[in-house]
């Protein structure tokens, strides 16, 4: 009796887990770093890190918030990532004080890396949304509200709120579950914050190809502005592009034509005038953002006003300019003041005095104020 009375009793009692009591009283449980390194080397790392991560984070998003000409939905979620990366250095502000000024901090890095990682990779996929509504549905309703400062702040405070609780819950469940649903805990993280990302991803980049393929075939081009935006997330100009079609421009000439392609984009949507256009205003107010953007608009402005644009559209060249008359709009000056030219060839005898000289037909001081610009002779071509 005594004998069964034992082991009864043993089979009643709870199963106890042998734990660890560091690790049982540290509130990290699933991200537990185990150094391989000097302590001292770790510690001066963890100091570069922390100093550079706070001092590039920090000038970008001053940069961004004191500019005014910066303030797009883009670099809204630029801020949003700026954002993710400040929870990240929480790992290394923790060893940084306890190295230097001996002050332990109890941080749950669970919650640091979880909440950096997931707000940083749903932030990029609002990014990319962005980018096929602006490439593949121009003309679609979304496109303004989209662009909006105002929808990509939301954005980016319901991604926190989401990420703030989808992260505490799913701790909270591997406390109290720890041995029971800890791989279910791994494989729905990895589900809602990887491979379902990765998908959209990979979706939203397929239906941008196939949306610039099919223009191709249709125009036989592509289209350069949604190329840049495709490629260029944050709608940045490569050097290589801005060198070849607009001209050598330094760096802060780069910076400023970008800084005005966005706001004209954020007051018009999607109709904006190409870079050369921008460029041209730029150039005339010494490259000032705020009058160039202010002397565009009002541009603009009129040209709706009295439907400019619609000039050449509706004008119909007569048919004896069209056989006899040998020339045509061209491409944008880059060197000089990138307005469109308009060349004609005149032959050999343009500048001949006497009998069958062109200049004895036609007057040079006409074809300016006809064409409304300057008019002057190169490689027997008047421009």
């Amino acid at each position: 009796m005594s004998n069964m009375y034992d082991m009864r009793t043993v089979h009643m009692q709870k199963p106890r887990i042998q734990v660890d009591f560091v690790a049982t009283t540290n509130p990290t449980k699933m991200n537990i770093i185990v150094s391989i390194i000097p302590a001292i080397v770790r510690n001066v790392m963890d100091f570069t890190l922390l100093m550079a991560g706070i001092s590039l984070n920090a000038c970008l998003s001053l940069f961004i918030v004191l500019n005014s000409t910066m303030h797009t939905s883009t670099n809204c979620y630029i801020v949003g990532l700026v954002l993710s990366n400040f929870v990240i250095l929480l790992e290394p502000l923790e060893r940084v004080l306890s190295w230097i000024f001996g002050i332990h901090l109890e941080m749950n890095l669970d919650y640091v890396f979880l909440m950096s990682f997931s707000t940083s990779v749903l932030t990029i996929i609002l990014l990319n949304i962005e980018t096929y509504v602006v490439v593949c549905q121009k003309r679609s309703h979304l496109l303004k509200p989209l662009l909006k400062i105002s929808t990509a702040v939301k954005g980016i405070l319901f991604i926190w709120a989401m990420c703030l609780m989808a992260t505490a819950i799913e701790l909270h469940l591997y406390d109290h579950f720890v041995k029971e649903i800890t791989y279910d805990i791994y494989v729905s993280s990895t589900i809602m914050f990887v491979i379902f990302p990765c998908f959209i991803f990979v979706l939203l980049d397929y239906f941008i190809l196939y949306d610039l393929i099919m223009l191709k075939s249709k125009t036989g081009m592509w289209s350069s502005k949604d190329m840049e935006r495709f490629i260029f997330l944050e709608m940045q100009l490569s050097s290589d592009y801005i060198e070849r079609y607009l001209g050598k421009l330094d760096m802060l000439q780069e910076s400023k034509l970008v800084q005005l392609r966005h706001s004209i984009e954020e007051l018009r949507g999607s109709s904006v005038p190409g870079y050369a256009t921008l460029l041209r205003f730029l150039r005339a107010t010494e490259f000032s953002v705020e009058k160039a953007r202010e002397m565009l608009t009002q541009s603009l402005h009129w040209r709706k006003k009295h439907q400019i644009d619609k000039l050449l559209e509706e004008y119909e060249m007569p048919q004896v300019v069209k056989d006899y008359f040998p020339g045509g709009w061209h491409h944008f000056d880059k060197d000089e003041n990138t307005r469109k030219k308009f060349i004609f060839y005149c032959g050999t005898d343009y500048q001949e005095q006497g009998p069958g000289g062109l200049s004895e037909y036609i007057n040079q001081e006409f074809i300016p104020d006809f064409l409304g610009g300057s008019s002057e002779v190169r490689d027997n071509k008047h421009y």
